[in-house]
């Protein structure tokens, strides 16, 4: 059996595991949060400050926290497709290296230069993946294509 897998196969495998590294740092390091513990953190995040819910139900931005869970879903998608020597769907491919980067464009925007302060070494390995999955994507990398 031929197990070989394409360049953007083997980028979307470390963005799996990157998704299990540590995203986020509070309490000065103290405290780290790995992508997969980010939605059920900012739920009850939001439960405990009054100011985000309502009459005992989350507002529904904290809900969408729940999106991060299309990140590993949709790369161990992309790897299967790959080793069914099947094309990667166009919006699958997308959606992998945007969850990332909307994260860290998003934290970065509401929080300013001192997120920087809370990013950990998985988010950030995680937007570099998605910033090489995009130039794999257009061809920029230079390595040519199995298919």
């Amino acid at each position: 059996m031929n197990l070989k897998l394409s360049l953007n196969s083997l980028l979307c495998s470390g963005m799996v595991l990157f998704f299990f590294m540590p995203w986020l740092q509070m309490a000065g390091g103290l405290i780290n949060y790995t992508g997969y513990e980010i939605p059920y953190t900012g739920k009850t995040l939001a439960l405990i400050f009054s100011s985000e819910t309502y009459m005992g139900e989350t507002r529904w931005t904290a809900y969408l926290a729940y999106l991060l869970y299309l990140l590993p879903t949709l790369a161990v998608y992309n790897v299967v497709r790959d080793l069914q020597k099947q094309k990667e769907l166009f919006v699958s491919i997308i959606l992998v290296p945007a969850i990332p980067i909307l994260i860290f464009t998003a934290l970065l925007i509401k929080m300013g230069v001192g997120a920087f302060d809370h990013y950990d070494i998985g988010l950030y390995l995680s937007v570099l993946i998605g910033l090489l999955i995009v130039l794999n994507m257009f061809g920029l990398l230079g390595i040519s294509k199995r298919r």
